[in-house]
């Protein structure tokens, strides 16, 4: 049975993923790049240096990695400040099953420390997630593995005894190469290709919570 599970935080626990598109339009268009669909899929859940060093390259930037993750920070920053923050149907439900079976709980977002703080804080998230790492904690963001040994090693859990909850390509494939069980959360919004997963779910209803505990190795 597993003993943790990891989650990712935007577009598999809250759905930010629309604030974001927006913010991600209306940057490059300030910037003067031009992102194509299919690109534009490749950087979800990425790791944000190797994102902006893409993005500068192609649209040969003057300003540095560093100086264009700043303003992307600050773009969505003010965005999610005036936002309403929805967190997915079915989470909280997820959530209180797994507490009520001694599941420990781990937060993995490549997003940066005050995203994170004030999407939790905002739909009240925070008080189930103690343990949370950021992209800015580690070297090699997703795809990589690392994120998640990191939450695994907070979790003080072998990477064995972990499943994780992604909305991600790179997420799946940073969790599977971090030999950990797999579920990846599609939502209507989505064109993500989650199919490397060991269980692809479209809501948090009552039949897919049940699939995920089955997965963990609960059984009602």
């Amino acid at each position: 049975m597993r003993k943790a599970v990891i989650f990712d935080m935007d577009g598999t626990l809250v759905d930010t993923e629309p604030i974001y598109h927006r913010c991600n339009v209306a940057l490059y268009k300030h910037l003067g790049v031009e992102i194509n669909r299919e690109l534009y899929e490749s950087f979800v859940g990425i790791d944000s240096k190797k994102k902006w060093a893409t993005i500068k390259e192609r649209g040969q930037l003057s300003q540095s990695v560093e100086e264009l993750m700043m303003l992307s920070k600050q773009y969505k920053l003010e965005a999610l400040e005036v936002a309403t923050i929805k967190v997915f149907a079915g989470v909280i439900e997820l959530i209180d099953e797994l507490l009520n079976n001694d599941i420990k709980l781990a937060l993995a977002s490549s997003s940066n420390w005050k995203t994170i703080d004030q999407n939790l804080s905002k739909t009240g998230l925070d008080k189930y997630f103690g343990l949370k790492v950021s992209g800015e904690d580690i070297d090699n963001g997703k795809p990589a593995p690392d994120i998640f040994l990191a939450a695994a090693q907070l979790l003080n859990c072998v990477p064995e005894q972990c499943m994780v909850l992604e909305d991600s390509k790179n997420g799946v494939l940073g969790s599977l190469a971090a030999n950990m069980i797999t579920v990846g959360h599609k939502d209507s919004n989505s064109r993500q290709d989650l199919s490397m997963a060991h269980l692809v779910i479209d809501s948090y209803s009552n039949d897919n919570r049940d699939l995920i505990l089955d997965l963990i190795g609960l059984s009602k």
